[in-house]
């Protein structure tokens, strides 16, 4: 047979079992404080992820506890502090996000407007060589009557 342990963790000593504690369904506020400054100083990534392991099974077992202490501001900048490495992370992939996608706008854009005036000038050249605007409408692969709005300045001279 297995042996069993229980432990009762409103019997822990609050100083040296904080992680413990705040495992259970009733973790108490100074427990979860004390576990927040206790993690706050934690610099491996292990040692991170397992604190960070920690209070996601506590704020399951916990969420009005940690709803009132995220109010009182504490939880939020423990929190910050324990996820600063993942935040500046996720920040970054989204301004490059966002850097590459106004990029992708600005080249579309720019290349709109480059083959439009192209298209203008190609249009007005052939117009004055005495193409039919129908004809220039089907080489250009514009409208008819968008031809016929880029050469009206050329025809009324």
């Amino acid at each position: 047979m297995f042996d069993t342990q229980v432990v009762v963790t409103s019997r822990l000593e609050a100083d040296s079992h904080s992680p413990l504690r705040i495992l259970s369904g009733n973790a108490g506020k100074e427990d979860v404080r004390r576990f927040l400054q206790e993690i706050s100083g934690l610099e491996t990534p292990g040692d991170r992820n397992n604190a960070d392991a920690v209070l996601q099974v506590s704020i399951s077992a916990n969420h009005r506890l940690y709803e009132d202490l995220r109010r009182e501001n504490l939880m939020c900048e423990a929190l910050e502090d324990l996820m600063k490495d993942v935040i500046e992370k996720r920040v970054e992939e989204k301004v490059s996000q966002a850097v590459k996608l106004n990029t992708e706008q600005v080249t579309e854009q720019t290349t709109e407007r480059v083959t439009e005036q192209k298209d203008k000038e190609m249009t007005v050249k052939l117009f004055e060589r005495g193409t039919s605007t129908d004809t220039i409408a089907e080489l250009v692969g514009r409208s008819v009557d968008v031809i016929r709005q880029w050469v009206s300045p050329v025809s009324q001279v």
